[in-house]
């Protein structure tokens, strides 16, 4: 039986000297559609000039890319690092000019600045101060990203997405712009993950033989899951947060989850339960990235803590 697949436009905006970080995007939306999008019936388009914009005459190359492939995007990508770009007759630069069109229609941008050292050539002239001074306009007017290298960038852009996109699947959508009319929405499937605990005994030369309580999150969906950080429920609706593995030391951190797969983690008994007092631990649970909660069983891990604290 055929899927409805539902189609969503990204504008990527950028001056011409992140010609890098513009083919990594290309390559993360790839990827994205290739795995996540199958999971959510959902196909991204990104919209370059490059590609989108046809030849034109009768106005001004800003205003027909506007036209062309600016009004046709569902949400913007806008990447900066040394320059702001080429000025237009109402704006700094063509990037600027498209995300403003973009705002003034309520449609969200995600905006990166990169970190890496900038070439002593490109501090010259007026193109880093007014980049500058535009930076200080959007720390004003929302929250920024930035990232180290390519990698880093394709990362965030992937978990970033995501998030934006999950959020549009909860509307309709009407001759591509989101209506609010919410009658009839496409639900985002909730994928299925199961969080186990028991009671588990390490033995290390470095601390010897220590019993743990060890928690299996385990991926039971055909879904790609974006995790962040584990933590137990107390009995007053507050949580206490373990934040590093008793046994490998790791620290707590974001993470992707694939279809089949599993990640471990292991509580130190007596920190969670000291750091729980006066009150009860009543269930563990884990949070996604768009802030679905998932929980044990709660008897299972009551169980496990009471044998524990029984043990000498």
């Amino acid at each position: 039986m055929p899927k409805q697949i539902t189609k969503v436009s990204i504008l990527l905006i950028s001056p011409s000297d992140v010609a890098e970080e513009r083919e990594a995007v290309i390559e993360t939306i790839n990827n994205w559609n290739a795995h996540i999008g199958k999971a959510l019936n959902t196909i991204v388009e990104v919209l370059k000039w490059e590609t989108h914009s046809v030849p034109e005459l009768g106005d001004e190359p800003q205003k027909i890319l506007n036209r062309q492939i600016v009004d046709a995007a569902d949400f913007g990508l806008a990447i900066f690092w040394s320059k702001l770009g080429t000025e237009t007759s109402t704006h700094q630069s063509g990037s600027i000019e498209e995300i403003d069109e973009l705002l003034k229609t309520n449609k969200k941008v995600l905006v990166y600045f990169c970190k890496k050292a900038i070439p002593q050539e490109n501090l010259t002239g007026d193109q880093f101060s007014k980049l500058q001074d535009q930076k200080l306009r959007f720390q004003k007017e929302g929250l920024l990203g930035s990232y180290d290298d390519t990698k880093d960038l394709m990362s965030k852009i992937q978990l970033n997405i995501t998030s934006i996109i999950s959020e549009m699947l909860s509307y309709n959508y009407d001759d591509g712009l989101i209506s609010t009319n919410t009658s009839n929405k496409n639900e985002l499937s909730i994928p299925k993950l199961v969080l186990k605990t028991t009671i588990a005994v390490a033995t290390s030369p470095v601390f010897g033989k220590k019993t743990v309580l060890s928690i299996d999150v385990q991926n039971h969906s055909n879904q790609i899951v974006y995790l962040g950080n584990l933590f137990f429920k107390l009995d007053n609706n507050q949580i206490t947060l373990p934040t590093v593995d008793c046994l490998t030391g790791e620290s707590q951190r974001k993470r992707i989850l694939n279809p089949g797969e599993k990640f471990n983690f292991n509580a130190e008994p007596k920190d969670i339960l000291i750091a729980s007092k006066p009150n009860k631990i009543v269930n563990v649970a884990i949070r996604d990235q768009i802030d679905r909660i998932f929980e044990g069983n709660s008897e299972e891990v009551m169980s496990n803590l009471e044998i524990l604290k029984n043990l000498d």
